[in-house]
Parts: C-alpha cells; sequence; structure tokens
C-alpha cells in the first residue's frame, strides 16, 4: 500500500499541471494526504470486520483489494504520466480515473458479497462506506490546509 504513493502522486502533479495554478501545500504533507487516503480502507475494513465478527476474513479482504488498487492506481498514474509527457490528453486520463474509482466502488461491493459472505444489502452499505470513508478523511486532510 506504500508503494501507491508515488503513483497518487504522479496524478496528483498531473491535476496541478492541469490547472496552472501553483500548489499551496507542502509536498510532505500531500504524502501524508495521500497516505491518509490509501490506509483508510484498512481502518474501515478491519472496523467491519470486527463488527460483523469476521476478523478471520480481514486478512484476505485487504490482501485482495490493496492488489485491485495498486492495479488501478498504477493504470491512472500511467496514464496521468502520458498526459505529463505531452502524449495524452488531459481529459481522457481524468475519465479513465473516475471509471476507475466507481469501478473500484463496485469491486468493493462485490469483494464484500463473496470474502465476508454477506447479502446484496450489506455489501453495498460497505462498499459506500469504503468510499464515504477514504473521502471524508482525504476532504477532512484538505480542509485542514485550506482555512
Amino acid at each position: 500500500m506504500i508503494a501507491m504513493i508515488p503513483l497518487y502522486g504522479v496524478m496528483t502533479y498531473a491535476m496541478q499541471v492541469n490547472s496552472g495554478a501553483v500548489s499551496k501545500i507542502n509536498p510532505a504533507l500531500g504524502v501524508i494526504f495521500i497516505g491518509i487516503y490509501i490506509f483508510s480502507f484498512a481502518l474501515f475494513a478491519y472496523g467491519a470486520a470486527f463488527f460483523l465478527n469476521q476478523t478471520d476474513d480481514f486478512r484476505p479482504w485487504l490482501i485482495v483489494r490493496s492488489f485491485i488498487a495498486a492495479t488501478l492506481a498504477a493504470v491512472m498514474a500511467l496514464l496521468f504520466g502520458l498526459f505529463l509527457l505531452g502524449i495524452l490528453p488531459f481529459i481522457i486520463g481524468y475519465w479513465v480515473s473516475l471509471i476507475m474509482f466507481i469501478a473500484l466502488l463496485l469491486i468493493d461491493i462485490r469483494l464484500a458479497q463473496t470474502i465476508l459472505r454477506q447479502e446484496w444489502m450489506a455489501s453495498v452499505f460497505i462498499g459506500i462506506g469504503v468510499h464515504i470513508t477514504a473521502l471524508l478523511l482525504l476532504l477532512g486532510a484538505l480542509a485542514s490546509v485550506a482555512y
């Protein structure tokens, strides 16, 4: 999971270059924000596994989801890297990344069904909970430097 930090760094730098604005965030602080975003899944997953009394299923859930998330992050970083090299327009990398983020939500729902052996509705809530936790932690980290 730590290996994903440079991948998200490439994406963040590409978005900054595309916006044309000077970044007000220290790079070390950016690494902390990205780390919070990446590790939020482990936080939520352990809480959900503990609440559902399925802590034995936490490790396979974390391993499978981490490999999938790392693969998607590598593809997104590749697309944004091609933008930084001037080969690909930014909008293509942006839309493909958005589709991959939504695909990760669907993957999280499916993993909750298969690994945690939950019903459909519980799996949907777990998948949405994973993403809401990640986005709220990221938003809180960004808001701490914006104001």
